[in-house]
């Protein structure tokens, strides 16, 4: 813009700053220099438009030099944002700027959204046969998961206890006989 009139040269004219532009020729004012809307941003002066944020990044004022990358946790698909979404239950992302989320394995978890950015691991005695899970599920009585992540459940052996003196067999799945029983053979 060129706040004297009858300037005759380009030189003479003051550039729009950072965050800013300017669309028409002749302004004769500063007031002639607009904010970059939300969602896009300028980093050069004397633009003559606006840069929307790429996808993975986002620009929530008017009037941005430049754009956010999108936290771990949250991502966005679309340019010209003006916010990140957070992953779904059962998704997650590690890394910043990013346009997608990933699934939770079979064996893991997410139970929250936003910035519990990792799956959980299902410990023993539990399992997850599903992708994209929100808890882990117990085992069923007389079965069991061994180890870490583990994506379905085991029949327990069982063994013989028996009553003292002279009672039935009972057939346990724990490995230990209950009160007042013995392991048998």
């Amino acid at each position: 813009y060129q706040t004297a009139n009858g300037a005759s040269s380009v030189g003479a004219c003051t550039l729009c700053s950072k965050g800013k532009y300017s669309t028409g020729s002749g302004a004769t004012a500063k007031g002639k220099c607009h904010l970059c809307p939300a969602g896009k941003y300028q980093s050069s002066l004397g633009s003559s438009q606006c840069l929307s944020c790429t996808a993975g990044k986002f620009a929530s004022g008017v009037g941005m030099r430049s754009c956010y990358s999108c936290k771990p946790g949250r991502y966005q698909p679309l340019p010209g944002a003006t916010t990140c979404a957070s992953c779904a239950l059962g998704k997650f992302q590690t890394a910043a700027g990013s346009t997608f989320c990933t699934t939770c394995s079979a064996g893991t978890y997410k139970s929250r959204s936003g910035s519990d950015y990792k799956c959980n691991i299902c410990l023993g005695g539990t399992y997850q046969p599903n992708v994209q899970a929100t808890s882990c599920l117990s085992c069923e009585a007389g079965k069991y998961a061994t180890g870490l992540a583990s994506t379905t459940c085991t029949p327990k052996p069982a063994v013989d206890c028996f009553g003292v003196p002279n009672g039935p067999a009972v057939m346990g799945c724990d490995g230990v006989c209950g009160s007042g029983l013995v392991v048998g053979g």
